[in-house]
């Protein structure tokens, strides 16, 4: 008799990248329901029957292909679509790994099983497709536009595959419960049922990056799931502009001038506190990699950002182009063409960095401008501090310290 423990530990063999989560799993069995499905309380429910139907290989690829419904967010990322398509999106997204595929009892869902879809597409975007391809073969009959939900109309048809089947109405095929934003099972429903998470939304984060990072240190593993955890570690890739304006806003400082009143710094007056006039100032200080990996087109693209900083700060900035030291000393500029990107040598941006935060006046952050290839303090600077990488590698941002709010500039 095939046991769920042999099962999980056979998926363990398989995929030891998914330990952390394949661990998390909370194990209930539920006689008669005829496959494995996932709660979104990371609830693993199997038939002890089909353990022994499948055999432990065939069980531990299914029991696979649940938890990644589960590490790549099926259930939150649902939204108002329709949980039976959705699933099929879904399933067709994992099944992207034909290795897994194989493994499978029953086969699996695939894009080449329908048409209008094509390899590494996103589930949303498979949702689409299916969507239309379903209301094609309905002779266009109204229902759910891309991205809606039950909510605002008939379910979309379920398209039939390129075989004529139509799939999500049995077991494995399409329904693998609220964990991969299907349908609820009725086995769902026993309140006496252990969990294994759900309630915290860090928790699930921290197991779905523990799995990525541990992709990301083994030899061989399909391609799909390289990329999914290339994607997961990948530096936010958000707009320049954002990124500086959300880190100016809270840099902001006040300083002597006339323009407002606070009561920052006010005086006391007969045993009042009276405020006095100041001014909002953002004064941000530019880290500009001038050394030798970084010239032409990348030196250019360095510039171009210096520009979009003095517009976005509409202020004045204080530009230090360093390469292994600070050359020409602070450059206080309204325009990058007045910058003058002295350099050339070796790499150390924790010199500049270093620079930066013991200017006087003290600037609300620091940017600094680079490819990335360079040592980094140990110790952050008294502000933000945003990196902006420039033309750079994976590598070379994995090395940024964890203090540093990282930005891809494109």
């Amino acid at each position: 008799m095939t046991t769920i423990q042999e099962v999980r530990a056979k998926a363990f063999a398989k995929a030891p990248y998914l330990m952390t989560a394949l661990a998390r799993l909370v194990l209930i069995a539920k006689p008669g329901i005829g496959t494995m499905a996932v709660s979104d309380k990371w609830q693993m429910f199997y038939d002890p029957s089909v353990l022994d139907r499948w055999g432990v290989d065939a069980s531990g690829a299914v029991m696979e292909h649940e938890v990644w419904h589960l590490l790549r967010f099926h259930h939150k990322r649902r939204g108002s679509r329709d949980p039976k398509l959705w699933n099929i999106a879904c399933d067709i997204a994992i099944n992207d790994d034909e290795g897994l595929v194989a493994r499978l009892p029953e086969g699996g869902l695939q894009w080449p099983m329908f048409s209008g879809l094509s390899p590494n597409m996103l589930e949303e975007d498979i949702y689409d497709a299916l969507v239309k391809q379903g209301q094609k073969q309905q002779g266009g009959r109204p229902g759910q536009g891309p991205g809606q939900g039950p909510e605002s109309g008939a379910a979309p048809p379920v398209p039939k595959d390129l075989s004529g089947r139509t799939h999500g109405d049995k077991p494995g095929d399409g329904k693998c419960g609220s964990g991969a934003g299907g349908e609820k099972g009725a086995w769902e429903d026993d309140p006496n049922d252990p969990v294994g998470g759900g309630d915290s939304e860090i928790e699930d984060v921290m197991v779905a990056d523990a799995v990525a990072q541990a992709v990301k240190s083994c030899g061989t593993v399909p391609h799909g799931v390289r990329r999914w955890a290339n994607d997961r570690t990948a530096p936010p890739t958000v707009p320049w502009q954002q990124v500086l304006r959300v880190a100016i806003t809270r840099a902001v400082r006040m300083v002597p001038g006339a323009t407002d009143y606070s009561y920052s710094r006010g005086r006391m007056r007969h045993g009042v506190l009276t405020p006095r006039l100041r001014k909002p100032s953002c004064p941000v200080a530019i880290v500009l990699d001038t050394s030798g990996s970084v010239s032409g087109p990348l030196l250019d693209a360095a510039l171009s950002e210096v520009d979009g900083i003095l517009k976005a700060t509409r202020l004045p900035c204080t530009v230090l182009a360093c390469d292994s030291q600070v050359h020409g000393g602070a450059q206080k500029v309204t325009m990058a063409s007045s910058v003058k990107p002295l350099g050339g040598g070796g790499t150390d941006m924790g010199v500049g960095i270093r620079a930066a935060d013991a200017l006087v006046p003290r600037h609300g952050a620091i940017v600094v401008l680079t490819d990335g290839y360079t040592p980094w303090p140990q110790s952050p600077p008294r502000g933000p501090c945003i990196v902006a990488l420039i033309g750079s590698s994976d590598s070379a941002a994995a090395s940024i310290p964890a203090w540093a709010t990282v930005v891809r500039v494109s």
